[in-house]
């Protein structure tokens, strides 16, 4: 229940739903002649504007991408208990149709690929993340991961978690996890794979479940794209970064009140 009713409220904390309510209300004042309406109105405007700029979705999104770098080379392998690329999310399939993973996903997926193959396949990968819809219980996007990592010649050190829903859920399994592998170690070390924006909230979850983190960032927007003139004009790509950014960063705030990061 807890689960539901915070997806059910955490909409009205962000952009899209926002600035809806925002022009409702805007149009109400302006339809029973109240001043208040217009200056609304254009209040709202500009936000709008203000979200759909390069500037601010590099502030907002940008400033969580360059938190965490990958280190110049990975650890040795016999210091690495797991390789934990974590779930971005997967298109539910009807009839007989393939999951597609998302972009996102595709990219954290490639990545452990990566870093397996770098090790020769002698440290386990863990895709780990089940689905974050309260609707649809059943996730698909964790067996469909490992299926193209069998593809890649990595099958077998493939493994998933498909039972979580958050990314703090994502800790306590991955914890749970490990203790089930290797149930004589006290301490554990993991590489973190997921997207760069995503990376400060994720290291802070595993941290707090006492796990070393070598946190290896990859699905990047906006490094390496220059601020033209042409970031100035308004575009769905700009605001769907901003609205992320601050997807984070609520996303942290309620964690550090409920307890589960510092």
């Amino acid at each position: 229940m807890a689960f539901l009713l915070m997806k059910l409220v955490k909409p009205f904390f962000l952009p899209p739903t926002l600035l809806l309510v925002g022009m409702l209300a805007a149009w109400w004042g302006v339809h029973k002649g109240r001043r208040w309406g217009s200056r609304l109105l254009l209040c709202t405007a500009l936000v709008y504007y203000l979200l759909s700029i390069g500037p601010t979705a590099q502030l907002l999104l940008g400033s969580l991408e360059h938190e965490y770098t990958a280190p110049s080379t990975l650890p040795a392998a016999d210091s690495v208990d797991a390789i934990v690329v974590l779930a971005g999310g997967a298109a539910v399939p009807r009839n007989n149709e393939i999951v597609e993973l998302s972009g996102s996903s595709w990219r954290r997926l490639w990545k452990g690929i990566e870093i397996t193959r770098s090790y020769n396949g002698n440290v386990p990968m863990l895709y780990s993340g089940g689905s974050g819809d309260p609707f649809q219980t059943t996730s698909y996007e964790a067996r469909r991961a490992c299926e193209i990592a069998a593809v890649a010649g990595v099958g077998d050190s493939c493994f998933i978690e498909d039972g979580s829903r958050t990314t703090a859920e994502s800790g306590e399994a991955v914890v749970e996890w490990l203790r089930k592998r290797i149930p004589a170690k006290k301490g554990y070390s993991i590489i973190l794979v997921t997207s760069a924006f995503h990376m400060p909230r994720s290291v802070r979850v595993m941290e707090s479940q006492e796990l070393d983190v070598v946190p290896e960032p990859t699905d990047y927007y906006t490094r390496g794209k220059r601020q033209t003139p042409m970031a100035l004009f308004p575009q769905i790509e700009y605001f769907s970064q901003s609205t992320q950014g601050l997807h984070e960063r609520l996303g942290m705030v309620w964690y550090r009140v409920s307890g589960r990061i510092k």
